[in-house]
């Protein structure tokens, strides 16, 4: 599906966490002289995130359509939220950089009119303007939340043994994560990655590429 993903935003991190299932969803703006971002619906980034994805989301989007020579674009964002709390009418607040990854892909699936796999959901924070991606927080609590979502066959994640690991997390939370991965790796696949490359590979099919380069 082209401009649509999922990904797991988790509240309470500091008192039983809980993680709900969000869906992103990016189109490109007919409007050539608004803002490069603008957001729908109830969603709210915090001002740390918003600098961050102009000034690092955006560029590593502009970067890849530029090679491909498609021409920059601005992009109306909305983020619905898939878990219980929509039956609640909560709205949904956005801090930290873990939903990077899922964001940018949306862009991109948008900009180059590229289908996205639906059967698979993924956080990271993207952390160079080369899309280099560092571990976030919260792992296990995604991980549980992804498990009860039909559908779902994959969960794409930063790798953890990279060196900015110790940064990003304590040593408990490192810890916990590694040992959640271990206990889920039978029911579902989990993709450790580098980088935004590695997360486009699994999640365009050489159908969804071939239909993009038509359009």
């Amino acid at each position: 599906m082209i401009g649509r993903t999922k990904t797991v935003i988790v509240y309470g991190e500091d008192d039983k966490p809980v993680g709900i299932v969000t869906e992103i969803v990016a189109r490109v703006s007919a409007d050539v002289g608004a803002e490069r971002l603008v957001f729908r619906g109830p969603v709210c980034f915090d001002d740390r995130g918003l600098q961050h994805l102009h000034s690092a989301i955006l560029p590593v989007v502009d970067k890849i359509t530029e090679d491909l020579d498609v021409p920059r674009k601005n992009y109306e964002i909305s983020i619905v939220n898939l878990g219980a709390s929509a039956s609640t009418g909560m709205g949904i607040d956005i801090s930290g950089f873990s939903a990077d990854l899922p964001l940018l892909l949306t862009l991109l699936s948008s900009s180059l009119q590229v289908g996205l796999r639906q059967d698979v959901v993924s956080t990271g924070h993207v952390a160079s303007l080369d899309g280099d991606l560092a571990p976030v927080r919260g792992i296990s609590a995604k991980l549980d939340a992804i498990l009860v979502l039909p559908g779902v066959t994959a969960f794409v994640l930063p790798e953890l043994k990279k060196d900015r690991s110790l940064e990003m997390l304590t040593p408990i939370e490192y810890e916990a994560a590694k040992e959640s991965l271990l206990r889920h790796k039978g029911n579902i696949r989990i993709h450790s990655i580098g980088g935004v490359h590695d997360a486009i590979d699994i999640f365009t099919t050489d159908e969804s590429l071939v239909l993009g380069s038509l359009r």
